[in-house]
């Protein structure tokens, strides 16, 4: 926000949008989406998390079709914020690892299309291209189910190397 405002009046040519990274931790898993554009932001609820919103989270985690608590507790609300705040849910390249583990569970990604918890998936992110192919893979596949998303890539590119341990 503080950036657009010093731009404000400035022609640059480019368009700055505010969005933020969503890093929800009441349900202790380690995924995040992307709030584009919103009115208000879901991150300064969160670092004010208070019993109450931690209570609602807990009442909409329960009516998901997802078998781990804590992934329910993590998507369970996220979404419903974004959209409260006016803003565009994305969801960004689900099958990235963290150490050596894959970081969302496939299980979570299904949902998370099934449900309709987003606005847009991120289909490509310039990361190794093992995720971006399993991206397009599930991605068709869901389309073949009946489930359709716009799609974005390299909004969340975490590495632009050529090397041969990608290619």
């Amino acid at each position: 926000v503080e950036v657009v405002k010093k731009f404000e009046g400035i022609d640059t040519g480019i368009k700055l949008i505010v969005g933020e990274e969503i890093h929800h931790t009441l349900g202790k898993a380690s995924y995040h989406v992307v709030n584009l554009n919103p009115c208000s932001s879901v991150n300064e609820i969160i670092i004010n998390k208070t019993d109450e919103v931690e209570s609602v989270v807990r009442d909409i985690a329960g009516t998901l079709d997802i078998a781990d608590e804590c992934d329910r507790m993590e998507i369970a609300w996220i979404y419903d914020e974004i959209k409260k705040a006016g803003g565009v849910c994305i969801f960004p390249h689900p099958y990235w690892e963290s150490g050596k583990a894959q970081n969302i569970k496939s299980s979570v990604t299904e949902a998370v299309y099934k449900l309709g918890l987003c606005d847009v998936i991120e289909l490509m992110n310039g990361d190794k291209p093992q995720y971006s192919r399993a991206q397009m893979q599930l991605y068709y596949e869901m389309r073949a189910d009946g489930y359709r998303y716009p799609i974005v890539s390299s909004t969340d590119n975490h590495n632009s190397l050529i090397d041969d341990d990608y290619f």
